[in-house]
């Protein structure tokens, strides 16, 4: 008989390193260079779903400088900068749009340091407001203006948290340029609190892009544990020679295919939450007398050991089967659980396959 091994899934506790310059795009993934390349990828993605709310939040934002700055900065001078906002904002918006995506889709560091420019090309426009605009402007304008660009940096650092590196350089250096004409105008305790309000977006940003690695890897880990899982339920319905099951703390079966209730001539509702052991060990339950091999998989569960080639004698309604029974403890984030799979023998010398790391596939001889 011919082996058939299916590739075993990545172990769903496995944690990736999530630093600020990974983050940033500043550093490769290292040894979990393949899940940082797709996590990369959906950290641009994201930025792709935020791109149109960043550019209608640049868009009004400029309006509202505009009409705020009307009557103290000449007409031409705010013509050119709106000019030159506006075309910034639609440059980085169709970049952001322009970003493929499907669900495999990887992409390298240097996809993500080049956010960092249109980070920079924001910044650099909005600063020329505090700089520029907010010199010779009364009170009302200048308290204006600065609630304008403290709701821009708010809305940018929820838009384009997940790019990390071009959130990080626009919030920083708008946030620099306004701490730095505060101080020039002698309100030093309105500049502490514009860098302190600075510090706290870029923490927040920091924190939610954290998030949303996490998020992704953990998508990434549990979509490859499904589909090793369907393949393997797959097979299993091409041949019909194979049963799955899953124990809990209590070793009480819970989970059970179809297959494997009827397998033990009763109803899918009548085996969830039955002792594994009661349930192989049947009629001999009450009377204790239980088969050698029966002792030997009892003590396998009670060391939590992987085992495969375990073959049992099993008495369904009064008639004496082999079947052959293979497990797998659950793994870091599911301690209490043990996966199984099992088939049934007309002898006890069939051989099996082995078919991935939830479980092993035997056959009817």
């Amino acid at each position: 008989m011919t082996d058939a091994v299916s590739p075993a899934p990545p172990s769903p506790s496995r944690r990736v390193t999530v630093d600020l310059f990974r983050l940033m795009g500043l550093r490769g993934g290292g040894a979990d260079h393949v899940e940082w390349s797709r996590i990369r990828a959906a950290q641009l993605f994201a930025g792709r779903k935020m791109a149109l709310v960043l550019l209608s939040t640049n868009l009004a934002a400029v309006l509202a400088t505009g009409f705020l700055v009307s009557a103290t900065v000449p007409a031409w001078q705010v013509t050119t900068w709106s000019a030159l906002l506006v075309a910034i904002a639609v440059a980085v918006a169709f970049r952001r749009l322009a970003v493929p995506h499907t669900g495999e889709s990887q992409a390298s560091v240097h996809d993500l340091r080049k956010t960092g420019w249109e980070g920079l090309a924001l910044g650099l426009g909005w600063s020329c407001v505090p700089i520029l605009f907010c010199t010779h402007a009364p009170s009302g304008t200048t308290a204006g203006l600065g609630i304008t660009l403290t709701l821009l940096m708010t809305a940018a650092a929820f838009a384009m948290a997940p790019l990390t590196l071009a959130t990080l350089i626009f919030v920083g250096y708008l946030g620099a340029s306004m701490v730095i004409q505060l101080l020039i105008a002698g309100t030093t305790s309105a500049a502490i609190g514009i860098l302190a309000f600075t510090l706290v977006l870029m923490a927040g940003c920091v924190s939610r892009a954290r998030a949303l690695v996490l998020i992704r890897a953990n998508e990434i880990a549990l979509n490859e544990r499904d589909e090793t899982v369907s393949l393997l339920l797959r097979e299993f319905e091409d041949t019909g020679a194979d049963w799955l099951w899953e124990t809990d703390a209590m070793r009480r079966i819970v989970r059970a295919s179809s297959r494997f209730a009827v397998a033990c001539g009763l109803d899918p509702g009548e085996i969830d939450g039955m002792p594994l052991l009661q349930l192989l060990a049947g009629p001999s339950w009450d009377s204790g007398e239980f088969a050698s091999e029966l002792r030997t998989l009892a003590e396998k569960l009670r060391r939590r050991d992987s085992f495969r080639d375990v073959r049992l004698p099993v008495t369904i309604n009064g008639d004496l089967r082999w079947w052959e029974i293979a497990a797998s403890p659950g793994s870091e984030t599911m301690a209490n659980s043990t996966d199984f799979a099992a088939s049934r023998l007309t002898s006890p010398n069939c051989a099996l396959r082995k078919t991935g790391s939830t479980g092993w596939r035997g056959s009817m001889c």
